[in-house]
């Protein structure tokens, strides 16, 4: 039996992928620019929250972490409003975001919540045709940019999508959580692409068929040229990559078929 998967392109890591009758968004509702990342435009963010083509009847709203270019609680709540019948997952963490939406959610009784696991173990969540396996890892850079971070496998009817938010570039920490893993398609960060670690953990521990790769900031926001250097990249590196889809614009597509 075919199957088809669409993944729809939001921005900065926001994605929507959508299998039959089943939507999952993940890191799709935000409204704050990180620096030069680029926050969901409104006109989206608004289709997303009223529940309007093609974001209609979305069952699960997915977060990896509480930093701004990932997720805004204001849009969460009025997302929930309009769509009571979704589930939403997101990190157990401290910080406003995190509180004003962990309230909310249990004061309104609305399925899913915060996701509370320590580094090293995984979890499941059950969804329609499938199920999510979850775990923590810390946060990519500095010690200033550190909170929870889940990490996702979404699998529907037997295909797995690895998302890693913004999951430190770890070899040793992500084989431990992955190594036994298949990953049919791998949402990557752009610094995997510069990185060798980066690369050597695509190429030897994920071993996806497909990869995205994202959070690049949309071209009117990239003053730090982030688009140019990594196509560059990949086309230096391209051979000894699985293939990819470099998601730039809004809106962008692509279909998988198993």
């Amino acid at each position: 039996m075919t199957r088809k998967y669409e993944i729809t392109y939001i921005a900065n890591s926001g994605v929507m992928i959508k299998h039959e009758d089943v939507k999952l968004i993940v890191d799709g509702l935000h409204t704050k620019k990180a620096v030069e990342f680029s926050r969901v435009k409104e006109d989206t963010l608004e289709k997303i929250v009223r529940g309007y083509k093609p974001f209609d009847d979305v069952d699960y709203l997915l977060f990896t972490h509480r930093h701004v270019d990932h997720m805004c609680h204001k849009s969460i709540v009025e997302f929930l409003k309009n769509n009571d019948n979704a589930e939403v997952l997101y990190p157990k963490d401290e910080g406003c975001v995190i509180e004003a939406v962990d309230t909310f959610v249990k004061e309104g009784e609305y399925l899913g919540g915060a996701l509370d696991i320590e580094l090293g173990r995984k979890m499941k969540y059950p969804i329609k045709n499938g199920e999510i396996i979850f775990f923590k890892s810390k946060h990519m850079g500095d010690e200033s940019l550190q909170c929870s971070n889940i990490c996702y496998i979404i699998e529907l009817d037997g295909i797995r999508f690895l998302h890693l938010g913004d999951g430190n570039i770890d070899y040793d920490y992500l084989e431990r959580m992955l190594s036994d893993e298949k990953i049919n398609v791998a949402f990557m960060n752009f610094p995997f692409m510069h990185l060798p670690e980066g690369k050597k953990i695509i190429r030897e521990i994920i071993k996806p068929d497909h990869m995205v790769v994202f959070h690049l900031p949309f071209e009117e926001d990239d003053m730090s040229n982030y688009i140019k250097s990594t196509l560059r990249r990949y086309e230096k590196d391209r051979d000894k990559l699985p293939e990819v889809e470099i998601f730039i614009e809004e809106g962008a597509k692509v279909e998988y078929i198993y």
